[in-house]
């Protein structure tokens, strides 16, 4: 877990910032809660839960940057 802050408020710092509003998001987490995924989903983040394989790691890389 990240000390000071979590992940929401450092996603609201980015997504408030016009500089970085359009930069890919891509979290690694370690909390599996439906309700996270969903609002992952709705927001265009891409997430992977731990423990991932390096396969699928890679994949969902790949998968970000061809969307681009």
């Amino acid at each position: 877990m990240m000390p000071n802050m979590n992940g929401w408020q450092v996603l609201d710092i980015i997504m408030g910032n016009l500089k970085w509003r359009d930069i890919p998001i891509f979290i690694i987490t370690a909390v599996g809660d439906p309700e996270f995924k969903k609002s992952a989903v709705e927001l265009g983040i891409t997430y992977i839960e731990k423990p991932f394989t390096i396969d699928e790691l890679k994949v969902k890389i790949d998968n970000l940057f061809n969307e681009q």
